[in-house]
């Protein structure tokens, strides 16, 4: 790179993105060449604000910007070359903070950024990427990056504030120390985000912020990247539920409420099976198990697969209910036992996964006994691929029941929904208890996922499960 071509840069964003090279499906390509024009008219309008901060002497029209955008539109890959333009040109030393919903969220732009050093080796004499912040060591200037998990952020006086998928932060404290501290001085302001939910902080703030002069407020209609292609949002409204879709991909804010996790259509389609099985038939196996333990105020719950290997559909084997209340309260454990061995053995289990809450001693009892037990502790990313496979597994008729009413009330007692970005289920207490059958099979449907690929030699993501007992 010729110096006076790096001089040109640093007068002009707009050439800095003619030289820069993105990385693309088809390989690196200079940015210029192959952005659109509503992505090429958000940088220009915000350009002049950038080259004031960087110490020009313009009189930009915004100072401030708002950009809406569905998924798969450049978000944080835009946020990381305005970024990287203000880094490695302004003359002066600027703090520039980017906030995040969370952790993985706040680290994206770091990772955008360190690509663009790798693609661009003249921009990676400029910049050092490091794991939080990135720097120029010739100016002094420093990007870094803040979750709304850190303790506080109040006393930054930062020239540049970035605020990264605004629509999904947990809590809005990092937001309001931010914008705060950018009300300090002169600063450039930047929230690039998807649609959220219309009952949130959020939309208010997104609303109070269309009405203000001072805001450049842009928002994409629907999905309208060239790069995103018809056959790629038609497998995404067939695998996601119809409101996560139209907030992510239509970019339209929603509710938020609570969804069944299984419509009724797809719950009727998938019962086709007679009844559990009398006798496991080696046809429909290997055979998986997930167990919920129970012991006092919840039942315990063991839910059968056969994992049919000869077709495309997991199917629902047997259910098997102990109730703590026919044993005087407490469900003795070892009754569970002798009922899992038994049933272990008829199907030849090729393993039960289990949630350790309160099922660490049976599990090693029953690992004793010659039954693989696999750990299954949930958490957040799990309960979200759960959510995920239930739902892909019945709206795409991956799944055979049979009339099981306790199974049933169960799946009809479970909501999905997005928090903070990530979706996740919520399971109904009644008098029947807290959706036992439902979790012993939502473990075991997931399980069953990575069972079949093993067998089969197709591997479809899923969580961790397999650590043994």
């Amino acid at each position: 790179m010729d110096a006076a071509t790096l001089r040109k840069m640093a007068s002009y964003p707009g050439e800095f993105r003619r030289q820069l090279l993105v990385d693309t499906d088809s390989g690196p390509q200079r940015f210029a060449e192959v952005m659109d024009d509503w992505q090429r008219h958000d940088f220009e309008v915000m350009d002049p604000g950038w080259r004031k901060i960087a110490g020009q002497a313009v009189h930009p029209p915004f100072m401030r910007a708002y950009l809406e955008r569905g998924r798969g539109h450049s978000k944080t890959t835009d946020l990381s070359v305005m970024a990287a333009w203000a880094l490695a040109f302004a003359p002066r030393n600027l703090s520039i903070v980017v906030g995040a919903g969370d952790r993985d969220q706040a680290r994206l732009l770091l990772e955008s950024m360190g690509k663009l050093v790798q693609l661009n080796p003249w921009l990676g004499m400029t910049l050092d990427v490091q794991q939080w912040r990135a720097v120029n060591p010739r100016t002094g200037s420093t990007l870094t990056v803040l979750s709304s998990d850190v303790p506080t952020s109040y006393g930054l006086t930062p020239q540049v504030v970035l605020l990264d998928e605004l629509a999904i932060w947990p809590r809005r404290d990092l937001f309001d120390s931010l914008a705060s501290a950018a009300a300090k001085r002169e600063s450039v302001v930047v929230a690039i985000t998807n649609a959220g939910f219309v009952d949130s902080w959020q939309y208010k703030t997104r609303e109070a912020i269309r009405s203000d002069a001072a805001w450049y407020f842009a928002r994409l209609d629907g999905p309208v990247a060239s790069w995103i292609t018809q056959d790629r949002l038609a497998e995404q409204r067939r695998l996601l539920p119809a409101w996560q879709f139209a907030r992510l991909w239509l970019n339209e804010w929603t509710s938020g409420v609570d969804n069944p996790l299984v419509s009724e259509d797809d719950l009727a389609s998938a019962i086709t099976l007679p009844g559990p099985m009398e006798a496991f038939d080696p046809e429909r196996g290997p055979y998986i198990a997930g167990l919920d333990i129970g012991t006092r105020s919840d039942r315990t719950a063991l839910v059968v697969l056969g994992l049919n290997l000869r077709g495309p559909r997991v199917q629902l084997a047997a259910v098997r209910e102990w109730d703590p209340s026919r044993y005087g309260g407490t469900l003795p454990l070892s009754v569970v036992e002798r009922d899992i061995v038994e049933i272990a053995q008829n199907a030849k289990l090729h393993g039960i996964v289990y949630d350790p809450t309160e099922a660490v001693m049976l599990a090693e009892r029953l690992t004793a006994r010659g039954i693989p037990m696999f750990r299954y502790a949930w958490s957040a990313q799990k309960k979200e691929k759960m959510a995920l496979y239930a739902l892909e597994s019945f709206h795409h008729r991956k799944i055979d029941l049979f009339d099981c009413p306790a199974l049933l009330r169960d799946l009809r007692r479970t909501q999905v929904a997005e928090r903070a970005g990530h979706m996740t289920f919520t399971q109904a207490r009644d008098e029947h208890g807290h959706c036992d059958v439902g979790s012993a099979f939502l473990m075991a449907l997931t399980w069953a996922r990575v069972t079949r690929a093993d067998y089969l030699g197709s591997y479809d993501g899923l969580p961790d499960v397999g650590e043994a007992a």
